[in-house]
């Protein structure tokens, strides 16, 4: 009998794809069957009449209703169609397979919990009232718990669990939200609980407590201001009662993070606007399945009465989330008031994901561990995005749960590349079966620890994925832990390694995410960042390229100044701004009083050899910035000064408005822009104003270059486009001359290295080759 074979690709694994398809077969009345193998959702549909019209619309309109209206979490990518013999089928069946094929899909990634989950977990007469480990085809642990391929139960780390009566029965009826449900369970079948204290031994109070108990323990440890580490869907997270001072003091003191914001998790979207404005889009992304956290304007008061100057000292944004899982949701909405949720480590080392090695890492920070027996695969951080105030314009700051791996863009690239990425906010990539994928943020790779979770996680997901490298793309730096791991696989596969140049990477990344590399004309790339290493051994980090006919080429740079002190540089903002101001005498003087004598002589004599190492750093330029302006202390994290300057100037516009007389800087000298900012700051100049003044300046550099270089297009990367203020000061500026590009998918910062190491090799590799342009796709 002639059949239809349909063979969908995409993300359609782990989103109720099958029980769609077989709920949509019943509709029209149609026999056959469908599986998941390892390219995607095979459907196979008998077509009783050939001669039959009738028969033929049915099917016609069986396969349009799965294009347009799929299930909603999930992504088609690719659908082919072929007329097979066949026996005749009986019914519709869901057939489980073991994978056929080298693995050609995405992946789906863990999924925010979903209304439905929330109302059962929190109804009385549901049977999942109170169960922490709440599912369904909609929502739950996906990429976290996946071992292999294709995606069934007995290939994820549910297999553990043998279902019960009810659970089965849920699982085989069509007509129920659980049907094929591969992480269905509940709780007499399911992930269990347990409460351990800083030495990994079951408190006495909590020996006869069932799951329920053991929540109420740790919600009334909580309120008694203890600190606790529950066990999410990507690692271990440290709780903490957000209104309690003392708490929040011994959460900072315990994890040694002086001044880093804390996230905060709220019980729901009413009790979170008691202490935040949100825009439309902001909540969008609050309630979405990724369930990020977004940073929010905070309110003048806090309604709830979270400790807000504790919580996020110096700032006005709250990072916000709602739970995105049942225990979250149970531990929340018991709790009723705002949580500190923060990842579960020391800072610069990776999650925890296995319950020894976190109660060795956090015994000395939280006093109790809230575990379950659920095996995590791979640790995912929380995602972290924001939305420009203005303009609405989403950045993400780190990509993650929720996101990681699939990245979905209009051109594919060839297969078998393994790029490494950077060092700081350090992540991979990999082409494979015609997908590109993105791993989630890893840490930097500077701490032993992240190292060796970065190799398990690169090892997870290549035997996933079944991928062997036939080439291995590394940064241009060769003393980076990814270079040199880079190097070691190279040798292991006996696979040529390529490097790629930093700031080169990130230009074309946002090139790829916007589908720009098919464009016919100029595009001017604008990436400033902290460093990279250069083609010329210096430090670079204010660059201008141009990209044309698929080469990219650099066309400028701020001026460089004077590296000094080393790393110490990133870390004390008096050393830039003592490359940038000592030259001048006012400067001198001021900078005197911040140096002990000897170091301030030497300082003095290092920036007189004109054979130093130099750099043209925008992020140092910034610290340099908010030295002057009053930010006297060492950086306790990355990119604490350059929020301080954005702080300031997002101030001058609230109380002011603009416009601001500009510093009137055409040419990218920062020497030049600091030494203006100082003399009116001595002048008695608001240092609000400053800052303001500041970052209309730098727009005015980018304008002045696009013109120079006769470019109507520009884009924008590194990780100072996530100043959301510099962001939307550059679309209001710009934007009816030029237009603009910048990451929608991947973060600005060094996370989309590995996406522009893969694009620059295949730009290499098919010099010449026809990318679509973004109106092509479209069309």
């Amino acid at each position: 009998m002639k059949t239809y074979h349909f063979h969908i690709e995409g993300q359609v694994q782990g989103v109720g794809f099958r029980p769609f398809v077989h709920r949509l077969a019943n509709k029209y009345g149609l026999c056959g069957r469908v599986s998941n193998d390892n390219d995607g959702v095979h459907i196979w549909v008998n077509e009783e009449d050939p001669k039959s019209q009738e028969d033929g619309f049915k099917v016609l309109d069986f396969i349009m209703e799965i294009q347009d209206a799929p299930p909603k979490n999930s992504i088609i990518s690719e659908v082919n169609i072929a007329r097979e013999d066949h026996p005749p089928f009986e019914g519709f069946q869901i057939q489980k397979k073991n994978g056929s094929e080298i693995p050609r899909l995405l992946l789906t990634p863990d999924l925010g919990l979903c209304k439905n989950c929330k109302s059962e977990i929190n109804g009385p007469e549901n049977r999942r009232n109170n169960y922490p480990f709440i599912t369904c085809t909609n929502c739950g642990p996906r990429y976290s718990i996946i071992d292999s391929l294709p995606y069934d139960r007995e290939r994820t780390s549910m297999s553990a669990y043998k279902m019960c009566q009810d659970c089965g029965s849920e699982y085989e009826e069509v007509t129920d939200r659980r049907f094929y449900s591969q992480t269905n369970s509940c709780k007499n079948c399911g992930i269990q609980l347990k409460l351990l204290d800083q030495n990994g031994e079951t408190p006495y109070q909590v020996e006869e407590l069932d799951q329920a108990g053991l929540i109420d323990f740790t919600v009334n440890a909580l309120k008694e201001g203890k600190i606790v580490s529950i066990k999410g869907i990507g690692g271990f997270l440290l709780l903490a009662d957000a209104t309690n001072r003392d708490s929040v003091k011994s959460l900072r003191e315990r994890k040694k993070r002086p001044s880093k914001p804390f996230a905060l998790l709220y019980p729901d979207i009413d009790s979170l606007a008691q202490d935040a404005y949100f825009s439309k889009q902001e909540m969008v992304s609050l309630e979405s399945v990724q369930a990020p956290i977004v940073l929010l304007k905070r309110k003048q008061k806090s309604g709830t009465g979270v400790q807000t100057e504790l919580v996020a000292p110096g700032l006005s944004r709250l990072g916000c989330f709602l739970p995105y899982s049942g225990l979250l949701e149970m531990i929340s909405n018991s709790f009723g008031g705002p949580l500190i949720a923060t990842s579960g480590n020391f800072s610069g080392s990776p999650i925890y994901i296995d319950d020894q090695e976190a109660i060795k890492g956090l015994g000395e920070i939280a006093d109790y561990f809230l575990c379950h027996d659920l095996e995590i695969k791979v640790p995912q951080d929380d995602s972290v995005v924001c939305h420009s105030y203005w303009t609405g314009t989403k950045v993400f700051l780190r990509r993650s749960r929720g996101f990681a791996p699939n990245l979905i863009l209009g051109n594919p690239f060839p297969d078998g590349l393994l790029s490494m990425g950077a060092m700081m906010k350090s992540c991979f990539g990999i082409t494979n079966q015609g997908n590109t994928y993105i791993s989630q943020y890893l840490g930097d790779t500077d701490n032993f620890d992240v190292q060796k979770s970065y190799e398990k996680v690169l090892c997870h997901l290549s035997k996933l994925l079944e991928f062997n490298p036939r080439k291995i793309i590394v940064d241009l730096h060769p003393d980076y832990f990814s270079t040199r791991l880079g190097e070691e696989l190279s040798r292991k596969y006996g696979v040529p390694l390529v490097a790629q140049q930093h700031h080169e990477a990130h230009f074309a990344s946002v090139l790829g995410e916007n589908n720009l590399l098919g464009s016919k004309d100029p595009i001017l790339g604008v990436v400033w960042d902290g460093s990279g290493f250069g083609h010329d051994g210096h430090i670079w980090g204010g660059e201008f390229f141009k990209y044309h006919n698929g080469r990219i080429g650099r066309v400028g740079n701020v001026s460089p100044y004077d590296v000094l002190a080393g790393d110490r540089m990133s870390i004390e903002p008096k050393l830039p701004a003592f490359s940038l101001l000592s030259s001048t005498h006012e400067g001198a003087d001021h900078l005197r009083d911040a140096f002990p004598p000897t170091e301030y002589d030497f300082l003095t004599k290092s920036i007189q050899k004109e054979d130093g190492l130099k750099t043209t750093s925008m992020g140092r330029l910034f610290d340099a910035v908010a030295w002057v302006l009053g930010f006297k202390k060492n950086q306790s994290y990355e990119g604490e000064a350059a929020l301080f300057v954005q702080e300031l100037a997002e101030r001058a516009y609230a109380s002011m408005g603009g416009p601001f007389v500009e510093f009137n800087l055409d040419e990218p000298n920062p020497k030049s822009l600091l030494e203006l900012i100082f003399i009116e700051m001595k002048a008695g100049v608001d240092r609000e104003i400053l800052a303001a003044k500041f970052h209309l300046n730098l727009v005015r550099w980018i304008r002045h270059q696009a013109t120079r270089h006769g470019c109507s297009s520009i884009a924008f990367s590194g990780g100072v486009f996530q100043n959301t203020l510099l962001v939307d000061l550059i679309i209001m500026e710009l934007q009816k001359e030029f237009e603009l590009a910048f990451h929608n998918k991947l973060s600005p910062n060094d996370e989309c290295i590995p996406l522009g190491q893969i694009i620059l090799e295949s730009l290499r590799e098919r010099p010449g080759v026809s990318f679509k342009n973004n109106s092509e796709l479209n069309t």
